[in-house]
């Protein structure tokens, strides 16, 4: 089910398909916008869409340490 090159290849595409479209991130962030978009495919693959529990399971795993915490309302 749960294969870390999977996740790791995810990555590493959505990563080259946004320099090659010369896509800009702020410096300011701890997350980047390629490991949001590989947690959230993560989540449609094996999470069924849930993302709160893929972004666990991408913490747990250690892909993304840094991964986003939720917002309090305010």
């Amino acid at each position: 089910m749960f294969n870390e090159d999977k996740i790791i290849a995810i990555y590493c595409f959505v990563d080259d398909f946004l320099k090659g479209i010369g896509h800009y991130e702020p410096t300011n962030r701890k997350l980047s916008d390629s490991e949001l978009i590989t947690t959230t495919i993560v989540s449609t693959l094996y999470f069924g869409g849930h993302w709160d529990n893929a972004k666990g399971f991408m913490k747990i795993i250690k892909l993304m340490p840094q991964m986003l915490d939720k917002s309090p309302l305010p």
